[in-house]
């Protein structure tokens, strides 16, 4: 179970959105500390995502350098090596993404098939430590923003680091994570904040927790170390411990 990670600190459940607040078609949003709100799928993908941006011009290629250089300058920033090898790397139509029925069923047992049915991305673990990345957006290139995309690819390429994590949530968590330190350095922000609404939701947890450990000072890499175990950069599995403070619960 997820408890096993951050054990000090006592996570709160995610909170649905107040009526008079941001319309919950809009919801969750990453919000920058400008104060400018991004809006983010439910994990890793929703259809309301065509509707609520507007696109600028982009090729599969504009994202596979962009991605590239990002996780250069992230790896070159953070001391972690980040690579594409063993990664691959395919734009697929939406429909095309999950074919095989084991996948489907696997996927399904974990996030429920609503959640199943709004998959934008997939990443499926492959032998020898080889992964394979499919992004449903083939075709709809005119109708999603660069930057969404990016943060979709960042958000698979995290489940690609260190084991894969039993726990859903955990194994969310470290994707989440990944992909605000990316897209952090991707939009040059100072920081790229996450956030969940649904308690029911297997992503929205993991955003919730993200923006919970975030707003506690601890930083995108320490909670990756924390979460494989190891060292991820300069950082270890028990570097987020010092920004605890008593009571250990987030704010």
């Amino acid at each position: 179970m997820s408890e096993w990670f951050f054990p000090e600190v006592k996570f709160h459940p995610p909170k649905p959105p107040e009526a008079s607040h941001v319309p919950a078609s809009v919801k969750p949003v990453v919000q920058m500390e400008q104060g400018e709100e991004y809006v983010v799928r439910d994990q890793p993908g929703s259809a309301k995502l065509d509707v609520v941006n507007s696109a600028e011009a982009w090729t599969e290629g504009d994202i596979l350098l962009d991605h590239r250089n990002v996780l250069k300058i992230v790896s070159d920033e953070t001391s972690a090596p980040l690579t594409l090898k063993r990664r691959w790397i395919s734009f697929v139509p939406r429909q095309e993404l999950i074919t095989s029925p084991v996948d489907r069923h696997i996927l399904a047992s974990i996030y429920g098939e609503d959640a199943l049915m709004n998959f934008i991305a997939y990443c499926r673990r492959l032998p020898d430590n080889k992964f394979n990345i499919r992004l449903g957006y083939k075709g709809v290139e005119s109708r999603v923003k660069k930057k969404e995309v990016a943060a979709v690819n960042a958000h698979e390429h995290g489940h690609t680091i260190g084991p894969h994590l039993t726990d859903p949530v955990a194994e969310e968590m470290k994707a989440d994570a990944f992909e605000s330190l990316y897209m952090g350095y991707y939009l040059g922000t100072v920081r790229y904040f996450m956030d969940g609404t649904n308690p029911r939701s297997v992503h929205h947890i993991s955003r919730s927790r993200i923006r919970q450990l975030q707003e506690i000072g601890i930083r995108e890499e320490e909670i990756i170390a924390h979460l494989i175990g190891g060292n991820f950069g300069d950082f270890n599995q028990d570097s987020y411990k010092r920004h605890l403070r008593r009571p250990f619960t987030s704010v």
